[in-house]
């Protein structure tokens, strides 16, 4: 994995990668349940994540990191969701209020917080005529709880 975060990862046995150990991290219950929007922005980035289209898609395993980003201009309490330091969608709205207090609390001590995500689709048939988006969904149990 390139970049600064990569020194981080670190793969389990079935090729999972483990969630940075110097963050903390949101627990999951391992459904994969939270829908991140606007990843129709992001398909280049995301398809550089994954390694590109396949004939069936994709259901690829990594780590997502959750940033507030006040200077948004859309949304001064948008939470950005990155990966591999790619944008690569947001929290949606609607669910803003209930994590931003843990993202707030976690940034007074100026650590980002990360949770395991999967990016699925990406499917190319019939010569490229039907292709699929990328969707990332992140494994977040409710109510929010951090692993510290």
């Amino acid at each position: 994995m390139a970049g600064i975060l990569g020194k981080f990862f670190s793969k389990h046995r079935a090729g999972r990668k483990r969630v940075p150990g110097r963050m903390p991290r949101w627990a999951g219950d391992g459904l994969y349940l939270f829908d991140v929007v606007g990843e129709a922005n992001y398909q280049t980035k995301l398809e550089a994540v994954v390694g590109g289209r396949t004939r069936d898609g994709v259901e690829h395993s990594c780590v997502a990191v959750l940033l507030p980003e006040p200077r948004n201009r859309f949304d001064r309490k948008a939470v950005v969701v990155r990966i591999e330091a790619k944008t690569v969608g947001y929290l949606s709205r609607q669910d803003l209020p209930e994590y931003h207090a843990a993202l707030r609390e976690c940034q007074i001590n100026g650590k980002p917080v990360c949770c395991r995500a999967l990016i699925v689709g990406g499917w190319s048939r019939r010569g490229g005529s039907d292709q699929g988006h990328y969707g990332v969904k992140l494994d977040i149990a409710w109510p929010p709880e951090l692993e510290q």
